[in-house]
């Protein structure tokens, strides 16, 4: 309640991660044993929007480039705008991962300079965080391992709901109709 009446209500997300194809790997690519972009990448970023937003009622996809790429958009009525881009280009397109979360008097933008926010007055003020976000999720999952305890910040629950996400974005983009979510 504290930071509504501070930045007012949540207004819209978008959320870009992107890298080149990983001809590394003979199993990632073949979509049928890995999901493709969407399963292995974006999925990070729709696990972040239902965190924010919660379950979308429709998404919207289309294909983006020649490779595996799409840009989608999670629809809620009456609610936020949430979009998420990105996926496979060409090899030599190297990761990048950016987002913006905005509300009606301030925005929290995630940049190559690092995590900005944005006051309705034009300042913007660089966050300074601590650690390394990959290995406190390692470490707090393996806390929970060890403890022999669910987790309670990701729980299973909202991984598979991340999935379903991807994989009705994955046919959206290939019919190209919206679909309808289920929870």
């Amino acid at each position: 309640m504290v930071a509504t009446v501070l930045i007012g209500g949540f207004c819209a997300a978008t959320f870009v991660r992107r890298c080149g194809i990983p001809n590394w790997s003979r199993w990632l690519t073949d979509e049928a044993r890995s999901g493709g972009a969407l399963l292995d990448l974006l999925v990070h970023d729709i696990d972040q929007a239902l965190l924010l937003c919660g379950m979308p009622e429709r998404v919207a996809a289309k294909k983006l480039g020649d490779l595996d790429g799409v840009a989608a958009t999670l629809i809620y009525p009456g609610g936020p705008e949430v979009r998420v881009q990105g996926g496979w280009f060409a090899e030599e397109t190297p990761f990048s991962m950016s987002f913006q979360a905005r509300t009606e008097r301030a925005e929290l933008e995630l940049t190559g300079e690092g995590l900005m926010r944005n006051d309705a007055k034009g300042e913007r003020t660089k966050i300074e965080t601590e650690g390394d976000g990959y290995d406190a999720e390692v470490s707090y999952f393996v806390e929970c391992c060890k403890a022999g305890r669910q987790p309670e910040l990701c729980p299973p629950r909202a991984s598979a709901q991340a999935v379903q996400v991807a994989l009705l974005l994955k046919q959206a983009r290939e019919t190209g109709e919206q679909v309808k979510c289920l929870d």
